[in-house]
């Protein structure tokens, strides 16, 4: 590496002159490496800190969303949640997230003065999506962030395939003369534009997405597996026949997706065999009725009319739904209970 005068700005990008940053400590010959190696280090014992010393507090909020996506989808949201956790959400009976815990502990092991101040600041960095502009031939690519349009430049360490145009969500934390994401990245598929329009309802101007993440994130999922996850054209048809009336007897949009999330894990442990989607729909509103829905009047008689099927097929298929749902009903019945009287419709 060449050789820098004191008074020029720092090559290491802290906006500062050399003399009064990295000339400091004598470093004659700038090398980022060195700071970004001790980066990398922290960043991995922060992961490891928080799985270990805090795992409770990331199971906490994994628990709020348990059963709303299949579990393939709530196995890349969880990875999302537990970074985003880490970074913005308090430890239980402290005001502190496992960040800035893990910062206190680590504060007087320090190599460099540089290191520390540009980790410091990886707390107040926020999750956003990221659009991939440009792929250069060494190993590293260009995203813009959607909402604040500003680009950085990212290593590619993993080596994973990207194409010019791919969205990805995940939190970017700055390095020595880049950025990188915090720990991994998740693709985002779908329409451009519901992703702006959905990234649009959730930030915020004061703290971005610090605190909406998760429900930009479950929205956004939701409609990506809703697209994605039905194997047989007629399941999906029970699931919009099923949303269809839910609808129309003023159940709120998260009941409904509730409702078909459960159908979906549904099928993809059984694939059920049917001909009419209307035995199933109508089984699965019962289901979500009697089993989150305080004071309701629902009867298997009521819902089989209203379907145009039969009571004994409502019962036979409610039974089969509840056998194989059994454990993720349980999971949600204390967080979605909604009682009949707050609906904008009577429900039968």
């Amino acid at each position: 590496m060449g050789k820098f005068k004191r008074n020029e700005p720092c090559p290491c990008g802290s906006g500062k002159k050399y003399k009064k940053c990295c000339g400091v400590y004598n470093v004659v010959e700038f090398n980022p490496t060195i700071y970004n190696t001790e980066l990398y280090q922290l960043h991995d014992q922060l992961i490891d800190f928080a799985i270990k010393v805090h795992g409770d507090t990331l199971t906490n909020q994994a628990d709020k969303f348990k059963g709303a996506f299949s579990e393939e989808t709530e196995k890349a949201f969880n990875s999302c949640l537990t970074l985003w956790s880490i970074l913005n959400v308090p430890v239980q009976q402290t005001d502190e997230t496992i960040f800035n815990l893990f910062f206190k502990k680590y504060n007087s092991k320090f190599r460099f003065t540089r290191t520390k101040e540009v980790f410091s600041n990886w707390g107040q960095h926020s999750p956003s999506i990221f659009e991939v502009i440009e792929i250069e031939v060494n190993n590293q690519f260009t995203v813009k962030d959607l909402f604040s349009k500003e680009t950085y430049q990212v290593p590619n360490k993993e080596n994973n395939e990207y194409e010019i145009g791919e969205l990805l969500t995940g939190t970017l934390v700055p390095f020595i003369g880049y950025h990188d994401f915090f720990f991994n990245t998740l693709k985002i598929n779908g329409e451009k534009k519901f992703i702006l329009d959905t990234l649009n309802q959730h930030y915020n101007k004061e703290n971005g997405l610090a605190e909406s993440y998760p429900n930009l994130l479950s929205d956004l999922l939701k409609k990506q597996s809703s697209s994605n996850d039905w194997k047989n054209p007629i399941h999906e048809d029970v699931a919009n026949l099923f949303s269809e009336h839910l609808k129309d007897k003023g159940f709120p949009k998260e009941f409904i997706e509730l409702g078909v999330v459960l159908w979906q894990n549904y099928c993809l442990q059984k694939q059920p065999k049917l001909k009419n989607p209307a035995t199933f729909a109508a089984a699965l509103d019962y289901l979500m009725q009697v089993s989150f829905v305080e004071n309701h009047e629902a009867t298997q008689g009521g819902i089989a009319k209203e379907y145009g099927t039969s009571a004994g097929t409502v019962s036979s298929n409610y039974r089969k739904l509840s056998e194989v749902l059994s454990d993720k009903l349980g999971n949600n019945i204390s967080n979605k209970v909604i009682d009949a009287s707050e609906l904008d419709h009577s429900v039968s």
